[in-house]
């Protein structure tokens, strides 16, 4: 089978949450079933996430950026500053499955392989923007998660992102650089499932003069959330010098779909979108058109997609169309799930996102 549809079939669906991020004991304290792949299925009563506080970052002045210096070279840097706050919308990704939401036969066996991170092959914590290329755990103390006793780590989804910058050669303060955020796609991640969305992501068209900056987060929810990822762009946008009128959003598949739900719930941020392959369910995007009509936006899908639904992005672009967007709908006549390369590896395309600027 084709690596990137054994990869991509991982995409799955979520359910929208709320952004009322108060704090309580109850998501503190939890009991919560887990399974993961060294033991069987039990329960942990009294466990905590291993993230605590609020997530009202800007409330914290000791949650610290990593230091990088300039150079000529391309700079990647790896930030794990808002794992420690934990977001009281996210859902459990099993837990959403066994309530139903799924009908979907052969996540049932999913569900045996239990919390993908808990894996320290796979623990995406690391420091190290390179993680995945280690031939060691990545999961070493004092390295990636020394947890304390109480930590029950399938609790990790509450957290906020992890996530990768990559700053554009010669890099400096003294310009302002305009953002690309990537939302991968799939729901149950490896190692090599994370290597792959890495290098989707450099796929992008590079303008020598317009460099940008990479911002490239990792989830463990079914969807993306809106808030965790507007933490990320302003935590970005307070220690890397990004042009705050040009942060531009695209993803693939679940990623795809993400684009939608995050901009629709943080319409002043961003100043075009390229959802590519969106995926369709559980609940159809759709409804979101009215949101994010005043964002410019490129919507890409093959029609021989097997995976998500060409028919309804057809219908998001026309749908947008009717709310007089300025939508760009690129079919690819007998294109699969995997037309991503197609389209950030084309000048043109990078070119009207590059130029879509808020006033």
């Amino acid at each position: 089978m084709n690596i990137k549809k054994v990869l991509i079939c991982f995409f799955l669906f979520s359910c929208s949450s709320s952004e009322d991020e108060s704090l309580s004991n109850e998501n503190i304290v939890s009991s919560v079933t887990i399974s993961n792949n060294s033991q069987s299925s039990s329960t942990r009563s009294l466990f905590c996430p291993p993230c605590q506080r609020n997530n009202d970052f800007s409330s914290y002045d000791d949650l610290v950026f990593p230091d990088f210096e300039t150079s000529e070279n391309k700079i990647k840097v790896k930030v794990n500053t808002l794992t420690s706050l934990n977001y009281s919308s996210s859902i459990d990704p099993l837990e959403a499955v066994k309530d139903g939401f799924y009908d979907t036969s052969w996540f049932n066996i999913l569900i045996n392989y239990g919390y993908w991170w808990t894996d320290p092959n796979n623990d995406h914590w690391n420091p190290d923007p390179e993680w995945y290329n280690k031939q060691v755990p990545a999961r070493e103390p004092n390295l990636s998660n020394d947890f304390e006793e109480c930590v029950d780590d399938s609790l990790r989804w509450k957290c906020g992102y992890s996530f990768t910058v990559e700053l554009p050669e010669q890099y400096s303060t003294s310009k302002k650089y305009p953002l690309i955020v990537f939302l991968h796609g799939g729901v149950w991640q490896s190692r090599d499932d994370l290597r792959f969305y890495d290098n989707i992501g450099n796929t992008i068209y590079k303008f020598n003069t317009d460099p940008f900056i990479l911002l490239t987060p990792i989830k463990l929810e079914i969807d993306w959330n809106p808030k965790k990822i507007r933490d990320v762009i302003e935590l970005v946008a307070e220690n890397i010098s990004i042009d705050i009128n040009r942060i531009y959003l695209t993803g693939i598949s679940m990623g795809g779909r993400g684009t939608f739900i995050v901009a629709a719930e943080n319409t002043d941020l961003f100043s075009a979108l390229i959802p590519i392959s969106p995926h369709h369910e559980p609940y159809s995007y759709l409804e979101l058109a009215n949101k994010i009509k005043n964002i410019p936006t490129l919507i890409s899908h093959g029609d021989a997609d097997d995976i998500s639904s060409f028919e309804i992005a057809s219908q998001m672009a026309e749908e947008l169309e009717s709310l007089n967007a300025e939508i760009i709908f690129k079919p690819f006549q007998g294109g699969d799930h995997y037309i991503y390369d197609q389209i950030y590896s084309d000048s043109l395309i990078i070119s009207w996102l590059m130029n879509k600027i808020k006033d």
